[in-house]
């Protein structure tokens, strides 16, 4: 399990959660659990050039399931991720 360390405006206008995670907004960090998975589109996973992860708040206040980001590896998201994840695959076995 991977964690990010986003402030809260970068998590809203990054993310543009559907749900209303403002319960967060006076923490100084916003932190969130991460693991790679698949993407659903057999097509972007075989091009490798798209990425997918499940996310949810590293928070005692969230109780919902884990939420599901697909992006192309060159987006915008992309470059700002991998500013703020701890951890990043791109899927070579290299170390």
């Amino acid at each position: 399990m991977s964690i990010a360390f986003l402030d809260y405006s970068e998590f809203v206008n990054m993310f543009e959660p559907s749900q209303d995670f403002s319960a967060y907004r006076d923490d100084c960090n916003f932190d969130i659990e991460w693991k790679t998975v698949a993407c659903k589109n057999p097509a972007r996973e075989a091009c490798r050039s798209w990425c997918a992860f499940l996310w949810k708040p590293n928070h005692d206040k969230y109780e919902g399931k884990w939420i599901r980001q697909e992006y192309n590896g060159s987006s915008l998201f992309a470059m700002w991720w991998c500013q703020n994840s701890d951890e990043i695959h791109d899927g070579s076995d290299e170390e």
